[in-house]
């Protein structure tokens, strides 16, 4: 439950500070699906257009937001006009500070309390910022006041916080990955870490995506990774590294997708090969969601 008001169970946090406050608290969120961007192809030559894969646009959510005279933590009201004014003040500031820094975006962590039990909770993340302007009504006379404010995400996809993994060996004969939809998400991953690790000499290791039959997709390495060693490949950060020195020039990459690799919200058919040697597979990512 919210560490200051026992009753909230679901709130955002905005760069680690909760906006589920006597003080101040994001009252409502208006959000959905993004859409997509991108269109099919017209030719002369066919009927109708030609289908074309789409990506997912931006992502933009309205949010409320109340600010009052209260302490945050405790709910106290101060005694004086001028040490209630000092409250409201404070509590303006840490809003507005929060929502408006510049240099990177916003960390918004939106958290989820099961009723039945306080300490089951699930928590996702996401990246945005505030655009456009902000219209403030002026209620300082009551020490209060209430706006709304529209966020954008530039990456529309919300984000576990913790990382999960899927492995597989390989000893002479291709191999599948295990990957169910649970292990996934509700939207595609594209970020990943994809380590190759050599027991013996592993020869030209990849790993390929053969949920859709016709949108293959495959990432691996070109060239023989010595036993001991390890080939990391980072789709998020786009770079190869072979025992911790750059190699991109050996990445592999097949197929269709516009991303380095993609695992699907569904049971995924993914195989593990090589052409020599003996090693493993093991995908490290963040499951996404709508």
């Amino acid at each position: 439950m919210s560490a200051v008001l026992p009753n909230v169970l679901e709130w955002y946090s905005v760069n680690g500070v909760e906006l589920a406050t006597h003080g101040y608290m994001l009252s409502s969120i208006e959000r959905g699906i993004p859409a997509k961007k991108g269109d099919n192809v017209g030719s002369a030559i066919v009927h109708g257009t030609q289908w074309r894969e789409k990506r997912l646009d931006v992502r933009s959510e309205t949010w409320t937001i109340w600010i009052t005279d209260n302490e945050p933590v405790t709910g106290s009201v101060a005694l004086t006009q001028s040490g209630r004014r000092s409250q409201f003040n404070e509590n303006y500031d840490t809003v507005f500070n929060l929502l408006n820094e510049m240099p990177e975006l916003l960390t918004v962590t939106h958290v989820r309390i099961d009723p039945d039990n306080s300490s089951q909770y699930a928590s996702r993340i996401a990246y945005g910022e505030i655009v456009g302007a902000i219209n403030v009504s002026d209620h300082r006379d009551l020490n209060y006041t209430e706006f709304t404010v529209e966020v954008q995400f530039p990456d529309p996809r919300w984000f576990s916080p913790t990382s999960v993994s899927a492995s597989a060996s390989f000893s002479g004969s291709n191999v599948a990955v295990p990957m169910s939809a649970s292990a996934v998400g509700t939207a595609p991953v594209t970020y990943m870490t994809v380590t190759f690790t050599s027991s013996s000499n592993l020869t030209n290791p990849k790993i390929t995506n053969e949920t859709y039959i016709g949108s293959l997709s495959s990432i691996g390495y070109v060239g023989t990774i010595p036993s001991g060693q390890a080939v990391i490949i980072d789709t998020d950060a786009l770079t190869l590294e072979k025992n911790a020195v750059n190699d991109i020039a050996n990445l592999y990459r097949a197929g269709s997708r516009q991303s380095w690799f993609e695992l699907f919200p569904q049971n995924n058919d993914i195989t593990f090969s090589a052409t020599g040697g003996t090693g493993t597979v093991s995908i490290s990512y963040r499951k996404a969601f709508f």
